[in-house]
């Protein structure tokens, strides 16, 4: 009788347990992270001087962000430049770019109102280059620095 007894006041139990739903994680960013000299000539930033590596790049993270779309609540592009030359010309250089990058996405079918383009300038520099190297090292030292990076943020 003990057993039948535990066994009853165990199925007590568990049937008033909460129910555990599982909730599915938040969906990561999409992030791209392209290389301006992959995509503009040195200090260019218009469609025109846009490679044909960077547009075939650029159509790649279109289709991809496409593809995606129902999951994608908005694109930011941001622009960044080097420290080489006036600070100022740099924030208009990396804005420049961004914007050129983002309406090269809506040319590529993505909606306008749903990407954003930011000029970051020399604000974020992911390298280490000494002042004194020369020139054309230190602009091949900086590379890195001049970039354009695509992040899609997922819907709620």
């Amino acid at each position: 009788m003990n057993i039948k007894k535990n066994l009853f006041l165990l199925g007590l139990l568990l049937a008033s347990a909460p129910v555990v739903t599982p909730v599915a994680a938040p969906a990561a960013a999409r992030r791209f992270a392209l290389q301006a000299d992959t995509l503009f000539a040195f200090g260019k930033w218009s469609e025109r001087d846009l490679s044909a590596a960077g547009r075939a790049r650029l159509q790649q993270v279109a289709g991809e962000l496409l593809a995606a779309a129902e999951g994608i609540r908005d694109v930011q592009v941001s622009g960044y430049a080097d420290r080489i030359g006036d600070a100022s010309a740099n924030l208009r250089l990396s804005q420049r770019r961004a914007e050129t990058v983002r309406n090269v996405l809506v040319g590529y079918g993505l909606p306008a109102m749903g990407i954003t383009a930011l000029g970051r300038g020399e604000s974020v520099s992911v390298t280490e280059c000494s002042d004194s190297l020369p020139r054309p090292a230190l602009v091949a030292c900086l590379a890195p620095d001049r970039r354009v990076e695509i992040v899609a943020r997922p819907a709620a």
